[in-house]
């Protein structure tokens, strides 16, 4: 189970920079609304750690490959919705939400700047979200 701690780990070093009244309230706020610049720069760099981290559990998932010391597919699968039902939920937080906006206008601007325009940056972070609004969008619907 070290393949789980690790992730664990490293989110919850990520999530606990982050405020509760963020995680649990969606207090309405922007990156910009933190005044402190040292409490701003680490929460800031937090949801990128976040991101990545989430990133790389999307990547793994989504080439669906068997892993060393996943024996069984109904653990994979339980493990695979539980990941991808919680980066969801946190993605509808408008911090997370902004803090995507910014990354992505940096990231663009740093790729035209190499004139690398196909680079993209969270991909399957970003396909998560498109399924977020399509599931949401159908729910309504119903």
């Amino acid at each position: 189970m070290t393949f789980f701690a690790e992730y664990n780990d490293r989110y919850d070093k990520a999530i606990s920079k982050i405020p509760l009244s963020i995680l649990i309230g969606n207090n309405p706020c922007t990156l910009d609304s933190f005044t402190d610049e040292n409490e701003r720069k680490i929460i800031e760099r937090a949801i990128f750690d976040y991101f990545q981290l989430c990133e790389e559990q999307l990547n793994i998932f989504a080439k669906d490959k068997s892993l060393s010391g996943l024996s069984h597919r109904k653990t994979w699968k339980s493990v695979r919705d539980e990941w991808t039902m919680g980066i969801q939920q946190n993605l509808r937080l408008d911090l997370f939400a902004d803090c995507l906006r910014i990354f992505d206008e940096r990231f663009s601007r740093l790729s035209e700047e190499l004139g690398s325009p196909n680079f993209t940056q969270f991909h399957e972070l970003k396909l998560c979200i498109s399924q977020t609004q399509l599931n949401r969008d159908s729910g309504s619907r119903e």
